[in-house]
């Protein structure tokens, strides 16, 4: 039988009663300590549950850690592929598009190269006959790509892009893609100015300048006429002068 808290209390009492016999004092001692070993044995094992429990819990939650990172680790792994796969797919746009560009400077390359012939020479006589009052018959063929060495010093040359004469007037004329100011500073020191160094054969010519693109900015056509240059831009098919009113060519 076990002993409860009544009977440990009845049992004080008891002792304090000296006609209690011995072996009853026994015996209920006995209880007393069978009970304290059961209260501890129930402890141990509801300690061990919790532990149980308590370590099953951090298992759980190490597992759940495991998972997230995994997961994690996971995502990171496809966000990287799907942002290589972008990089690729970017990057072989980026290819193909200076794929593209490049032929597209390429053509505009061979283009530009066949500018002064498709564009610039056909209107030679007729630009001539407009600034200089040269009637069209008396104009000769127009020189296209003329290029010279000096006689005693072959390291020297001079290539003039095209040029026409009519009398005892030379117009000569420097194309660029896009005109600067430095190419037509260039063009005077270089070009107008040697002229007669390595075109001897217009050494008692007077000689006129003209500068010609695809486009010519106001402001270098102002700059190009204070040098007292001709200019010239592409219009309709024909290159139309685009000097001022009262612009006189420079003699050079």
């Amino acid at each position: 039988m076990a002993v409860t808290i009544k009977d440990i209390r009845a049992l004080r009492g008891e002792l304090g009663d000296t006609n209690v016999s011995l072996a009853d004092t026994r015996e209920l001692l006995y209880e007393l300590i069978k009970h304290s070993d059961q209260e501890r044995e129930k402890s141990s094992q509801k300690f061990d549950r919790e532990l149980e429990k308590s370590r099953q819990e951090r298992e759980k939650s190490r597992q759940e850690w495991k998972q997230e990172l995994k997961e994690s680790r996971q995502k990171f792994d496809r966000d990287i592929k799907e942002s290589r796969q972008e990089f690729d797919r970017v990057h072989s746009i980026a290819v193909a598009d200076r794929k593209r560009m490049n032929d597209f400077q390429e053509k505009l390359s061979h283009k530009l190269g066949t500018l002064v012939e498709d564009f610039v020479a056909p209107d030679m006589r007729r630009i001539l006959h407009l600034v200089s009052g040269c009637p069209m018959e008396d104009i000769p063929d127009v020189y296209v790509r003329q290029r010279r060495r000096l006689p005693h010093d072959k390291g020297q040359h001079l290539e003039i892009d095209a040029y026409v004469e009519c009398d005892d007037l030379v117009l000569i004329n420097e194309t660029k893609e896009s005109m600067t100011v430095d190419y037509i500073d260039h063009f005077i020191k270089n070009q107008l100015t040697r002229f007669r160094e390595f075109f001897p054969e217009y050494r008692e010519y007077k000689l006129w300048g003209c500068v010609s693109s695809f486009r010519m900015e106001p402001s270098l056509v102002k700059y190009a006429n204070r040098q007292g240059l001709i200019t010239l831009a592409l219009s309709d098919g024909l290159m139309q002068i685009q000097d001022a009113p009262d612009f006189k060519p420079k003699t050079f």
